[in-house]
Order: structure tokens, then sequence, then C-alpha cells
């Protein structure tokens, strides 16, 4: 009883699903075919949209494709726009020898697709195994949405960048950087264009002025410490803040949250980093010394790629900050025996 039970719940279900495909296909037959429209036929050409067709095999549901032509035809349409897009940054690419290139090229993909709004239906086509959509935007709706955003933008690049000159200023070295870093995060779909305003009666590109200061202010950390050396035994435990060091600008103000990393010639360290506080002080972590050795080395250096990682999340920025080399102090460890 339970078998025939079992067997002709399989059959119910069999027969929805056959229903159910047979109508969520909705195969046109031949004679129900209309002529194919005019931009199907050949491609429409005006210099006043950029046009996108796109198809779809009759797969699934016909809302699932449907969805897929209209995606296609508008991919077709931000890949003419990234043409245009590329064509304005191709001078910066080349100058670029670090690697920025391929994130360029990737941020602006995702700039042409931003720009997508504002585009228009125009028809729909189908056969009996393919679904075509058509549709256009208008270049002047394009360029124009696409300088206010680039007016947006320079607007809230240039606010940035008032503060960051304020903590620049006031030697607040980690502050500076990240609003100067957020200056070029704003600004990174307009790298190669002009990103001149006019700040206190001149003209101030913000882009190179925020990239000079990243540059100037990296290259300005430095590390010191009163004592380079010191004896020790040997395997001995030597504490956390043996040596004391120091991290300023080149004014000699202190700088607060600068990462410095830490290396032990002859060994482990459980603590390599740490961040310079109010004071600009950072203590050296503790380690053992090493059994065999006569002499060994703790080298301190101010962790760039930390650096640029606490600043920011943007790629090219990171690029800036980690091409600087950052200073370091080697202090010698002397093993009396």
């Amino acid at each position: 009883m339970r078998r025939h039970s079992l067997i002709s719940l399989l059959v119910i279900l069999i027969n929805l699903s056959f229903l159910f495909s047979c109508a969520t296909k909705k195969k046109i037959s031949k004679k129900d075919l209309l002529p194919k429209p005019a931009w199907l036929v050949e491609r429409p050409v005006n210099h006043g949209y950029f046009y996108g067709i796109g198809a779809a095999k009759k797969v699934g549901g016909h809302d699932y494709y449907k969805d897929k032509s209209k995606e296609r035809a508008l991919a077709e349409i931000a890949a003419q726009i990234n043409t245009q897009i590329q064509s304005t940054s191709t001078l910066y690419q080349m100058e670029d020898n670090h690697g920025v290139t391929e994130y360029l090229q990737n941020r602006i993909k995702a700039t042409s697709n931003e720009f997508l709004e504002g585009y228009e239906f125009i028809n729909t086509y189908e056969d009996e195994d393919n679904y075509y959509s058509f549709f256009r935007l208008s270049k002047s709706v394009f360029y124009e949405r696409k300088e206010q955003r680039k007016n947006d933008a320079l607007s809230t690049a240039t606010t940035k960048y008032i503060t960051a000159k304020e903590f620049d200023a006031g030697d607040n070295t980690s502050k500076a950087l990240i609003y100067y870093a957020e200056v070029l995060e704003v600004l990174t779909p307009y790298l190669g264009q002009n990103t001149l305003v006019k700040l206190e009666d001149r003209s101030v590109d913000l882009v190179s002025e925020s990239k000079n200061a990243i540059s100037r202010i990296v290259k300005n950390i430095t590390l010191s410490s009163f004592t380079h050396n010191f004896s020790a035994q040997p395997s001995e435990n030597i504490p956390e803040g043996a040596v004391m060091l120091t991290v300023q600008n080149k004014a000699g103000v202190a700088l607060e949250n600068i990462p410095v990393r830490f290396a032990y010639s002859n060994g482990y360290l459980v603590v390599d980093k740490q961040l310079s506080n109010a004071s600009g002080e950072i203590k050296t972590p503790a380690f053992t010394t090493s059994a065999g050795s006569n002499e060994s080395t703790l080298t301190g250096s101010i962790d760039i790629l930390s650096l640029s990682r606490k600043t920011t999340k943007n790629l090219f920025v990171r690029k800036l900050i980690e091409k600087e080399k950052g200073e370091k102090i080697v202090i010698k460890v002397t093993i009396d025996r």
C-alpha cells in the first residue's frame, strides 16, 4: 500500500515538472514568429546614443532568460563606455611603473557600470530558441552625469584635502596620511584627468599634491635611540623596553601610532610589532639572547607595509606608500662570557 502511494506521488511530481517546464519555456512555433526587427537585422548607428543588444538562450524560466538578455545588452553599453574612459586614462597608465595599471583598469570597469543609470528600454524580440533585448543610453545624459559625478567628487575631495592639510600642519602624521589617502580614494576614477580646484586664490591639483604629501610624510618619519649597543649573558631573558626607541618627523616632533617591526638576528620574537605612543616612544620587545653566538642584533624599522594597510584599503594609495623605504635602527647585543 505504501509502495503504491509513493509511485502515485512520483507520477504526480513528474507530470507537474513537465507542465511547469512547458509553461516556463514558452516555445514559439515558426508560424507564430514575427519578422525580425530592423535593429536586429542591422545594428543601428546614431552618434547621440550608446546601443546595447543582448541575446539569451531560452533555457529556464521566462524571467531568467529575459533578465540575462537585458544584462548582456547593458554589458555591451558598458563596454563602449569603458573604451571611452580608457582612452582618457592611457597616458596615466603608461607613466605608472608600480603595478597599479591592473587595479586602475579594474576600477575603470566598475566606474563604467556606475554610469549606466539613465539607460532606456527600446524593444525585445524572441524566436524559437533565443530572446533578444534592445537598450540605449543617451550620450548627452551619460556625459552630463559623468561631469556631475566628477564635480561632486572634487567637492568631497577638496574638503578632505583641507582637513589633511590641517592635520599635516599640526604634525598629526597618521591622520594627515588617512585624509590625503581619502582624497585619492575619492578621485581614483579621475586619475589622469584634470583635478585642479581653486583654493585661496591659487590652483591646486588635488591628486598631484596629495600624492606628493603622502610621499613627503612617509620619507620624513625617523627612528632613533640613545642606545645602540648593550651587553648581556648567554641565554639571558631580555625584558620588554630594555631599549627605548623614538619615532619623530625630521622637525623633531614626536609621532603617535606609527608601526615599527622588530627582528632579532639569533632568535624568534613573540611580539615583533609595536605602535608608537603619544610621546613617539616604542619599547623594544622581550627576547632571549643566543647561547652560542658572541654577538647578535636587534633591528627596528618603520613598518611601511603595516602603515599602508592601516592608512587605506585603496590599492593605488598603498602602492604610493609601499614604494618608500622605512628608516631602520640596529642595536648590537654583545654576549659576555
